[in-house]
């Protein structure tokens, strides 16, 4: 009877082993990964950097800022380190892990997406997916700001960032949801796409009108919070 009970646990375990295993190779291939290997080799010249999101990761070239740089000033070494989908937490956590280098910055450029600045706090499960999971690389320094002072928070991300299948769970799913849509498109027409995938994907994020964008704006300064905790740390460690 132990021997029935040990075998399915067995194969459950092999199964979990092998597909976490298949989990991890898969998100070695991810933008937040490979912007992770660029960060740990930045190289010592580099005296200034882009942060943001897809706005600055697709808007800026890093060379065409070198070469239009003037003339009469001293050469600059830029690097882009924006990462698409994120949020100003994971900028923050970008901006430290480049500050740990040997590096000698005079330059920090930042680039949001609307209320960015003021925008809440958000790192709920549901939340830290896709290039939102950099934050499970980091998991004290990420906690700080979706929980301050709890432990919960920090052991719950740091034992998350551990677990293949949990922390990078949207590795796979995100290769299932690319061949999911090539099929979809069998017989139909083909839909605008861009670097970053549909165009309608990014169109869905924008306010549906002028109006309601104003709406939002205003809302945020009679509120007068200021600015978010990750934004007021990404400027300290500027200054």
């Amino acid at each position: 009877m132990r021997k029935r009970l040990l075998i399915p646990f067995a194969l459950l375990f092999a199964v979990l082993v092998a597909l976490n295993v298949l989990i991890h190779l898969t998100a070695r291939t991810s933008q937040r990964h490979h912007l992770l290997t660029v960060l740990n080799h930045l190289a010592p010249a580099t005296d200034c950097v882009f942060l943001g999101n897809s706005l600055v990761e697709a808007g800026c070239d890093p060379v065409a800022f070198k070469n239009a740089w003037p003339g009469s000033s001293p050469a600059i070494a830029p690097i882009n380190l924006a990462l698409g989908a994120t949020t100003p937490v994971e900028h923050d956590l970008i901006l430290k892990q480049a500050l740990g280098q040997p590096l000698h910055l005079k330059y920090v450029i930042y680039g949001f997406f609307d209320d960015q600045l003021n925008a809440p706090v958000g790192g709920n499960w549901s939340d830290l997916v896709g290039n939102r999971a950099f934050s499970y690389y980091f998991p004290a320094e990420a906690a700080a700001f979706y929980a301050p002072g709890s432990r919960l928070k920090k052991w719950q991300l740091g034992i998350t960032a551990h677990i293949p299948m949990l922390a990078e769970r949207s590795s796979l799913w995100g290769k299932v949801e690319m061949l999911r849509r090539q099929f979809e498109e069998i017989g139909m027409p083909k839909h605008k796409i861009n670097r970053f995938g549909r165009v309608d994907d990014f169109s869905a994020l924008e306010s549906k009108d002028v109006a309601s964008f104003n709406e939002r704006c205003g809302a945020i300064i009679r509120q007068r919070s200021g600015f978010s905790s990750p934004i007021t740390d990404l400027i300290r460690l500027a200054r």
